[in-house]
């Protein structure tokens, strides 16, 4: 198991050490490879002018400011021995505002899904109500049966995740023309593709409306947009596993965090974090408009009592709080 998950934190460091990579899914898929002809031109031509290198030093790479964090944290979790130890302490041991906070990253996850966000990973310590259905979704959903392949994945959520597959959409939207473009361009693009792949207009439609969505979030929030989605599902994992037995509460708290200060590094407020958040489930979900309820989810709960987002200062100091 230890052999198993030191592998995958080598190969997790290894991206993170990679940049401008091409994407061979997505719009890749349907229009094909960037001419890698042309791309040596456009590097080594001494006559560009200097126009052109400033659009040069704006084109998107895979690097964001997740990179920056997700090295330490991972490697910290690198260091978790490969059993898990004994431990009695419990969530009613440690319940502070800190402890409230980090359950607050994805308040709205358990919010929406019916699930008490007070608690970690939404569920409770004593009466284990909804455990064995929990095990099952994270087996089906994750792969998560142990210790190791929950370690695995919130390595990767915090590494890449969902977001490395929105940055190389968005970088292959750059190199096929359609990130900067007006809405003219934008709409002849994917009515050649759809002439090009045989699309039924719903199709084209469909399609053109995913990368339209992305675009409005890169122009919004930039390669970050949806740094938060991989983030709150790395937080909610943490505590789901805790209550399988996979981690535990020590463990958990470590790694939410390291994650929770990651967190406050790379947004300003509570409203920069949900919005984050919700373009990563409509990522997620390709725009099929499921994150309208989401969102609907995010706006009820800031009209609760104890909505979190009003009580918490989402600047904070983030301390250790257990012992």
């Amino acid at each position: 198991m230890k052999k198993r998950f030191f592998s995958a934190v080598l190969a997790i460091l290894l991206v993170l050490s990679a940049c401008g990579q091409k994407s061979t899914g997505g719009l890749s898929g349907a229009v094909g490879q960037t001419d890698a002809s042309t791309e040596e031109v456009a590097f080594n031509d001494d006559t560009q002018t200097e126009q052109e290198e400033t659009e040069q030093v704006m084109e998107p790479s895979i690097s964001t400011r997740k990179d920056q964090h997700a090295a330490s944290i991972i490697v910290a979790m690198a260091f978790l021995p490969e059993e898990k130890p004994e431990s009695t302490l419990k969530q009613a041991d440690v319940d502070c505002e800190t402890f409230q906070w980090l359950t607050s990253t994805y308040a709205v996850y358990c919010y929406h899904t019916g699930r008490d966000f007070h608690l970690i990973g939404g569920y409770s310590d004593e009466t284990q109500e909804g455990y064995d259905s929990l095990a099952v979704g994270l087996e089906q959903s994750w792969g998560i049966t142990d210790r190791a392949s929950a370690l695995d994945d919130i390595a990767w959520l915090i590494a890449g995740g969902h977001s490395q597959g929105y940055n190389e959409e968005i970088q292959t939207m750059a190199d096929v023309g359609i990130l900067y473009c007006d809405d003219v361009e934008f709409e002849a693009f994917f009515l050649e593709l759809q002439e090009l792949n045989g699309w039924t207009d719903e199709e084209r439609t469909d399609t053109k409306y995913y990368y339209r969505k992305l675009r409005d979030i890169y122009e919004e929030s930039g390669k970050n947009g949806i740094d938060a989605w991989d983030y709150s599902r790395a937080m909610q994992l943490c505590g789901q596993c805790y209550h399988l037995g996979y981690l535990t509460l020590e463990e958990t708290l470590e790694i939410q965090l390291a994650i929770g200060q990651a967190i406050q590094a790379e947004y300003s407020s509570w409203d920069d974090w949900n919005r984050s958040y919700v373009n990563g489930y409509e990522y997620w979900t390709y725009g099929n408009g499921s994150a309208a309820s989401r969102r609907w989810s995010y706006q009820k709960l800031t009209y609760e009592e104890d909505n979190p987002f009003a009580i918490l200062d989402f600047n904070m100091p983030l301390e250790k709080f257990w012992e």
